[in-house]
């Protein structure tokens, strides 16, 4: 996983933590362009319908990657965004939780909603995108013997319920594209001027 000092973002391979290793093994593809992670989910859904469902569910999605940058860059931390959507019945409600890195996003959907709304179709995008503040400085600021980063760690449950079986919901998880926000830390003692996304 060498990175070219002048280069972008190396990604290492994605590595799925705990049950999701098995239960989404196969179940994703990712594509690595420069500072840019994008996974692309086959089947990362929670459907509660019918007499034949519970009335209540989880979903989870957990995962490592290791990553370099180029060693006259220091990381403010990562951009993350989520898409996907949530339909459900008035008597239904869901709750998405998203951790990228040290950032942590909730997005509730109350009971007393029912459809699929616009509001749902982006579960974390623009405004309400996650940032992550990690903070690590280049090779040069940190003079030469900058600490090992740890690997990017990325978990995504889904939690739902009803309240009888005539209620649905179908909450689904189709997207989670992660850019790395770098900084220019030359070694010139300055803050960060040039960030890079």
């Amino acid at each position: 996983m060498a990175t070219d000092p002048d280069e972008g973002v190396s990604w290492g391979d994605i590595k799925l933590l705990g049950a999701a290793s098995q239960e989404h093994k196969d179940k994703f593809s990712a594509s690595r362009a420069g500072h840019s992670l994008a996974l692309i989910f086959d089947n990362f859904r929670l459907n509660l319908q019918g007499g034949e469902a519970p009335l209540v569910g989880h979903a989870s999605f957990a995962f490592e990657v290791p990553f370099e940058l180029p060693r006259r860059r220091g990381l403010h931390g990562f951009f993350g965004a989520l898409r996907g959507g949530v339909d459900q019945s008035a008597g239904a409600r869901a709750v998405v939780l998203a951790a990228v890195g040290h950032a942590t996003k909730v997005l509730t959907f109350p009971y007393g909603r029912s459809g699929l709304g616009e509001i749902n179709r982006d579960l974390a995008t623009g405004s309400e995108a996650l940032f992550s503040i990690e903070g690590w400085p280049s090779e040069a600021e940190a003079r030469g013997a900058a600490p090992p980063r740890p690997p990017l760690v990325v978990s995504i449950t889904v939690i739902a319920l009803r309240q009888t079986v005539e209620d649905a919901v179908l909450a689904q998880v189709d997207s989670l594209d992660i850019a790395a926000a770098s900084y220019d830390g030359g070694g010139t003692g300055q803050g960060p001027p040039d960030f890079e996304e």
